[in-house]
């Protein structure tokens, strides 16, 4: 996958965010700031210490767990997201 594919899974999975009224405001609170470090990440990858990385990886996880029940889609898209991620080593 290819930077501008992850780009556009990040705001594919940023409208399924807003669409979804079910998911708490917290959680929604917690996955926007995730998406947001995420893109800082792609458009910084070497500015960002390896703990900050794990740190991300390990909030994605979590986001994750908490979602698959209830939002097979968000997770889906957060699934591509973290993949992507593991493949650039992070």
């Amino acid at each position: 996958m290819e930077r501008r594919e992850l780009h556009e899974t990040l705001e594919k999975l940023h409208q399924e965010l807003h669409g979804t009224r079910s998911v708490s405001e917290a959680d929604h609170q917690i996955l926007e700031e995730l998406m947001a470090e995420v893109r800082r990440v792609l458009d910084h990858p070497e500015g960002a210490p390896a703990e900050r990385h794990e740190g991300l990886r390990d909030r994605l996880d979590a986001a994750l767990y908490e979602l698959e029940e209830d939002h097979p889609q968000l997770v889906s898209s957060i699934r591509t997201v973290v993949n992507y991620l593991s493949a650039m080593g992070i």
